[in-house]
């Protein structure tokens, strides 16, 4: 997971994936894992009232948001971490050893993750009625919620198409 996070070298986030790091209800608040001028501009940018369908966005990392490198694990010492995840590999020792070692080697990082990727690229695709897609990605839907739709991979709906014609 060490490897993987550093995924969050690239790309934007929502500010509800972090408002409770920066403000408890209209408080401003500095969760002890983020830096407080950097707890300072996430609030000017969003507001404590934010939810999922506010549409601001902020850089994940903010010194190369649009490069993959490894600056994102140099920048977890300086407590630049924008997700409660991020500061967590700074707090185990086994973890924040390799957040160190990624941040002083690029190439064993962009190696690590590459293989990491291929490994979780041959993870078996839940399909059809076992599998989900999920309406929040970090939260399993109810087991009530009839929006979920059904997963299909691509081809599997003229195959299914094919079949329920052949039937006929």
């Amino acid at each position: 997971m060490v490897v993987l996070s550093g995924a969050h070298t690239v790309g934007r986030s929502f500010c509800s994936s972090f408002l409770d790091r920066i403000w408890n209800n209209t408080t401003a608040i500095v969760d002890t894992g983020l830096s407080p001028g950097y707890a300072a501009l996430l609030r000017a940018l969003c507001p404590s009232n934010a939810n999922a369908s506010t549409p601001i966005t902020t850089a994940i990392d903010v010194s190369t948001p649009a490069t993959l490198d490894n600056n994102y694990y140099k920048l977890l010492p300086l407590d630049l971490g924008l997700f409660f995840s991020d500061n967590q590999l700074r707090v185990n020792a086994t973890m924040n050893a390799l957040v160190t070692r990624f941040a002083a080697n690029e190439t064993e990082w962009k190696q690590r993750f590459a293989d990491a990727m291929v490994k979780m690229g041959n993870i078996e695709v839940l399909t059809g009625g076992a599998g989900q897609i999920r309406l929040n990605c970090n939260v399993v839907n109810p087991s009530s919620s009839s929006s979920s739709p059904v997963v299909q991979l691509a081809g599997e709906e003229e195959a299914a198409a094919a079949g329920a014609v052949a039937a006929s």
